[in-house]
C-alpha cells in the first residue's frame, strides 16, 4: 500500500500580500502597546512581527534576574515614611506579587511579609511592632494588613 505524497503548493502572490497585511497589523499593535524606549530597541532591526516578538522576549528574559534582584531589594528596604498603613501593606503585597509573577520560586513567605512590614515601620509605630513580634501565634500578612 502506497502512501500518497502531499504536495506543497507555493504561496501565491495573493497569499503573500495577505500575509504582509496581517504582519503589518500585528507590528502596529505591538508598537502601539510598548514603551517608546523599547520600541526604539526593536524597531530598527527587525522587519517581521515574529522577529520583533522574539527580540522583545529575549530582552525581557535577559532582564528577569536583574528585575528580581531590584524588587527583592525594594521589598527589603521598604519603609512606611508618610503613607498610611493600608497603602504601605498594599505596596508590600504588590512587590511580593511582582516577584512571584516573575519567578514562582521567588514567592515570599507570609511570615516574611509581616517581618518586612515591621522592619519598615517608623518609631511612631514602635509599640505596634513590639506587640506583633511577641504575639503568639505570629500573625499572617492578611490579618495584619486588614487591621
Amino acid at each position: 500500500m502506497s502512501v500518497p505524497l502531499t504536495t506543497y503548493n507555493a504561496p501565491t502572490t495573493k497569499d503573500v500580500d495577505e500575509w504582509k497585511k496581517v504582519d503589518v497589523k500585528v507590528k502596529m499593535w505591538v508598537f502601539s502597546t510598548v514603551f517608546h524606549s523599547l520600541l526604539q530597541m526593536v524597531l530598527k532591526e527587525y522587519s517581521y512581527a515574529r522577529n520583533v516578538y522574539l527580540h522583545m522576549e529575549k530582552l525581557f528574559r535577559d532582564n528577569n534576574k536583574a528585575r528580581l534582584m531590584q524588587l527583592d531589594t525594594e521589598l527589603r528596604n521598604i519603609s512606611i515614611d508618610d503613607i498610611s498603613m493600608a497603602v504601605y501593606c498594599y505596596k508590600i503585597q504588590h512587590i511580593s506579587n511582582l516577584l512571584e509573577n516573575l519567578d514562582a520560586s521567588s514567592k515570599v513567605q507570609d511570615k516574611h511579609l509581616v517581618i518586612y512590614v515591621i522592619n519598615g515601620l517608623s518609631t511612631k509605630y514602635e509599640h505596634l511592632a513590639t506587640l506583633i513580634l511577641h504575639r503568639s501565634p505570629f500573625p499572617n500578612f492578611s490579618e495584619f494588613s486588614e487591621s
